[in-house]
């Protein structure tokens, strides 16, 4: 886990057209709309991209294959490059090919 990461919101999403689930991660939020447990529904506001440090707004996203987030939110490999293949994909990759317009 980053000691740098703040205000994480996971949000865990069926994979269309598959019988499995992956989970988003936005980290370095605020204002966040959402509570644990809740449900969210697509276009819905979960939270603003955050102040990162003084004059530095960043917005940290990924998708993890596995449950890791579930229990641990701040999870992170570090530069171990197996490591987070083992855990995440490629978000851009993903969403191209799964994203569904509404």
């Amino acid at each position: 886990m980053s000691a740098g990461w703040q205000n994480i919101v996971v949000v865990e999403h069926p994979v269309p057209g598959e019988d499995r689930l992956v989970w988003a991660r936005y980290a370095h939020v605020t204002n966040m709309q959402v509570q644990e447990g809740q449900v969210v529904k697509p276009g819905q506001l979960i939270a603003a991209i955050g102040e990162y440090a003084p004059n530095n707004y960043h917005l940290h996203f990924d998708i993890a294959v596995a449950p890791i987030l579930r229990s641990q939110p701040g999870h992170w490999p570090g530069d171990d490059p197996a490591g987070v293949r083992a855990v995440y994909t490629d978000p851009l990759a993903f969403l191209q090919r799964y994203h569904v317009v509404r």
